[in-house]
């Protein structure tokens, strides 16, 4: 049991923050590393703070799979794709500001809105599938689901306290109860699923759900900025959208793939597909 850790779990994603290592540590949460000494498995100095282990009951960040982070006013902030727990915010502003241990506090833990028609009425539920991968960029964060599709927030929604949006929500874990309606989840901006693209009817009966993506964000010569993302869509292959406007996603190119896809990376003007059986294909931006 080093820094909180009740045991190893896979760890599926990583990223830096000066000297620290922020890793997304499946079933354990967040776990912190400091990369400047040496990683000591007997004493476990190099493990800076957990956020997420727990000997039982559900974990408060689910299985994480991403994380990313977003400064703002002297605050940092870490998204977290938690798996089928949805979306985790932590504020890590006390560890990585003011070196605090453990520094680290839950802002909330919750499943997307999803909305669905029945018997002619609208019912408020949760986002099927699990969340996979998360990009923040400027001031909006956008998560891939293999389900569900993709879905995008403004950062100044995630970051609220649960408090703030209704003062009867108190478990920053539990913030919908389809029993008594309380529903104190953040509105996501867009959501794209390209199943559901009305402009693409051809894509309804695609398999595949959103996994991992590669964001490239390019200066702005007339009005926004541009923002493509490539996103691994499993046995849907990989799409290409336009997301320059965090409110109109557009889908621009798909390319079916032989296998699996699940990951997505840029470099010297081609995009690299971790494409599982099928090895890795290589596509022109």
């Amino acid at each position: 049991n080093l820094g909180g850790i009740k045991s190893q779990d896979h760890a599926y994603y990583a990223t830096f923050y000066g000297k620290y290592a922020l890793v997304a540590d499946g079933g354990n949460g967040l776990t912190v590393y400091d990369t400047s000494v040496p990683a000591d498995p007997i004493t476990g100095t190099h493990v800076v703070a957990n956020i997420g282990s727990t000997p039982s009951g559900k974990p408060p960040l689910g299985r994480a799979s991403s994380v990313a982070l977003w400064e703002n006013s002297g605050r940092i902030y870490a998204v977290v794709a938690a798996g089928p727990y949805g979306i985790s915010v932590v504020d890590m502003t006390n560890l990585l500001v003011n070196g605090l241990t453990p520094g680290m506090t839950l802002v909330k833990t919750f499943e997307p809105i999803k909305l669905e028609e029945e018997a002619g009425l609208v019912k408020v539920g949760k986002a099927d599938g699990k969340s996979v991968d998360v990009k923040v960029i400027n001031n909006y964060a956008y998560v891939s689901y293999d389900s569900f599709g993709l879905v995008a927030y403004r950062m100044s929604d995630l970051i609220k306290p649960i408090s703030q949006v209704n003062p009867l929500c108190t478990d920053p874990t539990n913030l919908f109860d389809s029993q008594t309606g309380l529903d104190c989840r953040p509105t996501a901006v867009a959501r794209y699923k390209l199943q559901a693209d009305p402009l693409h009817p051809e894509f309804a009966d695609l398999s595949g759900g959103a996994q991992y993506m590669t964001a490239q964000l390019f200066p702005a010569i007339f009005g926004r900025p541009r923002l493509i993302f490539y996103v691994a869509y499993a046995n849907g292959g990989v799409i290409k959208l336009d997301w320059r406007d965090p409110a109109n996603p557009v889908l621009l190119q798909h390319h079916d793939t032989v296998g699996k896809a699940v990951d997505t990376a840029i470099a010297n003007g081609r995009v690299y597909v971790a494409d599982y059986g099928g090895g890795v294909v290589v596509f022109k931006k």
